[in-house]
């Protein structure tokens, strides 16, 4: 019975994660297309004005171009983001290594991601699914566990491949943790990925997520 009712959970979770990936696209779609260009034709007409403004204004002038470009940078970053499908030449470990970075920069917490070749050869949409898997589990952590420290570790043993995203923080613990709809959401793509996951709480403290196919 409660294989059945944990069954019935992560269809429900996959239809609803479907219809999530279908929203991200479109949001992601918009602010490349809709927003992004905008800034770009901004950040040109701004600069255009340069040679003309008086002195006293070109440094004002040169900051708004700069302040564009850098509401540009970002709004790209948000569109990759929400919607990682926008990019398809970047491989599933450029995304990840750039998550970790943005990471990095943005919570002011150490996250390193040893990747390797595990990914290598994996197709573009599943790649996605490992992405996202990835992404749930650290912003979850920089979120709610207090932790300084992050890995994105992945490996590949034979045929199969096995992550594992660890922090050094202080829980939530895994009962609890396990019941939100983010880890139901991560159980859902491990399990399209043919795959499982596992929330693990190591004797050292911190949370693990694991998941393997």
């Amino acid at each position: 019975m409660q294989a059945t009712t944990r069954g019935t959970h992560l269809d429900a979770t996959s239809t609803t994660l479907a219809v999530g990936d279908e929203l991200r696209r479109a949001l992601g779609q918009e602010l490349h297309d809709g927003l992004g260009q905008l800034l770009v034709g901004a950040s040109l007409l701004t600069r255009s004005l340069l040679d003309d403004a008086p002195t006293e204004l070109r440094s004002r002038v040169q900051r708004l171009a700069t302040l564009l470009d850098d509401a540009n940078r970002l709004t790209h970053s948000m569109a990759s983001g929400w919607s990682p499908w926008l990019d398809r030449e970047a491989t599933p470990s450029q995304r990840i290594v750039e998550l970790s970075r943005q990471i990095s920069e943005t919570f002011q917490v150490t996250c390193r991601a040893e990747l390797g070749d595990a990914l290598d050869g994996m197709d573009p949409e599943a790649g996605i699914q490992v992405f996202l898997i990835v992404r749930e589990a650290v912003m979850n952590a920089v979120r709610h566990s207090g932790c300084s420290t992050l890995s994105i570790v992945l490996r590949r043993e034979g045929a199969r491949r096995k992550l594992a995203v660890r922090d050094d923080g202080h829980g939530p613990r895994v009962p609890e943790w396990s019941a939100g709809f983010g880890v139901r959401s991560m159980q859902a793509r491990a399990s399209a990925l043919g795959g499982e996951l596992q929330l693990r709480t190591p004797p050292h403290g911190g949370l693990e997520v694991c998941c393997e196919w």
